[in-house]
This record gives structure tokens, sequence and C-alpha cells, in this order.
């Protein structure tokens, strides 16, 4: 039996993509414009390895604010700000990569 090389892309050689998804919607214009956007063309496995480190430095703050508030101390609304954006910043990652592996999966049903 001979064995044969593949030279296309076979679905695990393929190298996905993260795409370009905006986040950080700005007050101070209010017509949907956004500070910040993904990195589009970045490889998937930094884009969920950068969600991950931003998940970890949220649990820390919810963690830092929780131990605040039961010892009695203050908590700013800059802070909850703060918890808000690093979670929109993760979602925007996680929709990247979403976007980034969907996409092969589409245009593979087509050819």
């Amino acid at each position: 039996m001979k064995s044969e090389n593949i030279t296309r892309s076979t679905p695990a050689q393929a190298t996905l993509i993260t795409k370009a998804v905006e986040f950080g919607e700005t007050p101070i214009a209010n017509q949907g414009e956004y500070l910040f956007q993904t990195v589009p063309s970045m490889q998937v496995e930094d884009a969920l390895q950068k969600a991950r480190t931003l998940s970890l430095g949220l649990s820390q703050i919810c963690e830092d604010m929780r131990q605040s508030i039961n010892y009695g101390g203050l908590v700013h609304c800059d802070g909850m700000a703060l918890l808000g954006f690093v979670a929109e910043a993760i979602h925007a990652l996680v929709c990247s990569t979403q976007d980034g592996i969907s996409v092969p999966d589409q245009q593979g049903a087509r050819q």
C-alpha cells in the first residue's frame, strides 16, 4: 500500500485567524463610534490567550472589590466601569475568534 502526500489544506491544517471587532463605544459622539478594535488576522490561539489573561484579571478585580465591600471599604464607580470595559474586551476577543473560526467553515462548505 502506497502512502499519499496531501497538499491541499485539511481542516486540521487550516490557519484560523481573528476578524476585526470594534468595542468601547464612545459616549461623546453618540453615533455608534468605537474606541477600540480587535486586531484582524491574529492567530486564534493568541486571541484566546489574551481573553484568558483578561478574564483572570477581571476575576482578581472582582475579588478585590468584594473584599473591600466586605470589610467596609469603598468601591468607586471607576472600578465598576473598569469591570465593564474588561468584560467588553473579552467579549470582543471571543467574538473575533468565533468569527474567524466560522468563516473557514463557511468557505469549505462552498467548495
